[in-house]
């Protein structure tokens, strides 16, 4: 990493295994992020909390197929723990301010991609979907319960990009 108060220093930090997919996020509200990955093989959490960096939080959600879709679902100041599982379009969200329970939206078919962001500027990540097939970005957004938006933006060969990583899905 190359911070930015320090442009010429970088620092180095091992954290994960191959095979394992970068979810940073600022998990404990302190305005940083916070390394963090998703192994996809236990649907397993691993976070080093940039405020306490000499311990981890390790918490279990989602399985092997689900997709990592972290963000501030609720507008906290603090990533949550979310996963879009593509086979039922179903995303599973854990919010920071109430880890005690969980929100199941459905949203998504099989063979789109997870593109979740603040679309509508209200602080909330907003949950979405990218529709290859019709280059369409269909948006949930968190200020207008029950109503969806639907752009066309892109073509079939087109890649989304996740905003977490810059890694293509």
């Amino acid at each position: 990493m190359r911070p930015s108060g320090t442009p010429d220093s970088f620092t180095a930090t091992q954290w994960g295994l191959d095979g394992d997919f970068p979810v940073p996020g600022d998990y404990d509200a302190d305005g940083r992020s916070d390394l963090a990955v998703w192994r996809s093989v236990s649907g397993t959490w691993y976070i080093l909390p940039s405020s306490e960096p000499g311990t981890y939080i390790a918490r279990q959600w989602g399985i092997s197929s689900d997709f990592p879709v972290p963000g501030d679902y609720d507008a906290d100041g603090r990533a949550d723990l979310a996963v879009w599982r593509p086979a039922s379009g179903v995303w599973y969200i854990i919010p920071s301010s109430d880890e005690g329970n969980y929100i199941a939206a459905s949203w998504g078919l099989p063979g789109d991609l997870p593109v979740s962001g603040d679309y509508d500027g209200d602080s909330k990540s907003d949950i979405a979907i990218w529709r290859a097939g019709e280059g369409v970005w269909y948006i949930l957004p968190s200020n207008s319960p029950g109503s969806y938006t639907a752009t066309q933006w892109g073509l079939s060969a087109d890649t989304a990009i996740s905003s977490l990583a810059g890694v293509p899905y």
